[in-house]
């Protein structure tokens, strides 16, 4: 069994991006997602429905095998405007705690902003004289 970590930016990424993978990985290997921003505060003026949105990614996540959760609640949409070494250390903090050995994240290429962000994170996370984790991989 191995610790696997999936870090994206909003919750649903994981899910539409590479949700059949996360099922298959899921019967070998312990599965953790990390939601960097809210997911809902760019798009909805009521702030229960960065709660609707988390239940909603833990549930769909629970069925495909996700073992562990972790919401950083950075503003939806503004990871540019985050500091990268806040997004980093909070990104190290759940590294050093489930030491995974694969990290999944989105795409560079992706056009949107705060999967580029998340990306350019997750790259400086998993550096190989810095870090445990043997593979980073990206998905769209």
């Amino acid at each position: 069994m191995m610790n696997i970590l999936i870090t994206v930016a909003h919750p649903d990424d994981e899910t539409i991006g590479m949700g059949g993978t996360i099922k298959k990985l899921s019967k070998n290997n312990e599965i953790t997602l990390c939601v960097m921003t809210d997911g809902a505060s760019a798009q909805y003026d009521d702030k229960k429905m960065i709660k609707v949105r988390q239940d909603a990614c833990k549930k769909a996540g629970k069925i495909l095998g996700i073992s562990k959760f972790h919401f950083l609640n950075f503003p939806d949409m503004k990871l540019d405007s985050i500091s990268h070494v806040e997004m980093n250390k909070e990104l190290e903090k759940i590294i050093k705690k489930i030491n995974p050995k694969i990290l999944y994240s989105t795409s560079y290429n992706d056009l949107n902003k705060d999967h580029q962000k998340v990306f350019e994170s997750c790259s400086v996370i998993s550096r190989p004289l810095s870090s445990k984790i043997k593979k980073f991989l990206c998905f769209e």
